[in-house]
């Protein structure tokens, strides 16, 4: 088993340089405890975690191009290619599946191609600015200034998890169980305990 798939790492490599502008979250739920992937993470403290299926990420290049990239768990599918942590790269985020009803903004997007708006720059900055009653909440937990310098992925088994380095030194971490629940996390501490834990790491810079 790969700790991620080729497609993936490539997305990842992508990433360094570039800024996290928000996040989408579905059927976000907020804890401040939650199922730790190893003994050593026990009776600390880690503030809140943030917890769903996925989370949608927008990132900006240097270039002020915009991307939507979505970290998950891989899926509970019995196919060829499956590594524990996937992250893809999808075209518009409004039209990737997630959202259960698209007819919402839909009209709205209909309504400004009136205009003669091009599509696709509308379809890739729609969700900037209309989220309401899609099921999915708006995360504005990181510095959009503040570009990233490393990512780590790192093995725990059934859990794989995710470093995020930024130039300015802050690091975050996601950790996705296996075909399951995916979770992301702000303490100084949790970053540190992961690497101490891993069975296996890959560092991207």
């Amino acid at each position: 088993m790969k700790l991620i798939l080729n497609e993936h790492h490539e997305i990842l490599k992508e990433l360094i340089g570039q800024t996290i502008k928000f996040g989408l979250i579905p059927n976000l739920y907020l804890s401040s405890c939650e199922t730790y992937p190893d003994e050593i993470f026990y009776n600390q403290t880690y503030g809140h975690f943030y917890s769903s299926t996925l989370i949608n990420l927008r990132f900006e290049n240097h270039d002020s191009s915009k991307s939507w990239v979505t970290f998950s768990p891989g899926p509970d599918e019995d196919i060829k290619d499956w590594a524990p942590f996937w992250a893809e790269k999808v075209v518009s985020a409004d039209f990737n599946g997630v959202n259960k009803d698209t007819r919402v903004f839909e009209k709205e997007l209909a309504k400004k191609l009136v205009t003669g708006s091009n599509q696709i720059e509308l379809e890739n900055n729609f969700l900037d600015t209309h989220i309401d009653g899609l099921g999915m909440t708006r995360c504005n937990l990181w510095d959009n200034n503040d570009p990233i310098k490393k990512i780590e992925i790192l093995d725990f088994s059934p859990y794989a998890g995710c470093i995020i380095t930024h130039e300015s030194g802050m690091e975050w971490c996601m950790y996705a169980e296996y075909d399951f629940l995916f979770w992301i996390n702000f303490s100084n501490t949790m970053p540190d305990n992961f690497r101490q834990s891993s069975y296996s790491k890959i560092t991207i810079e």
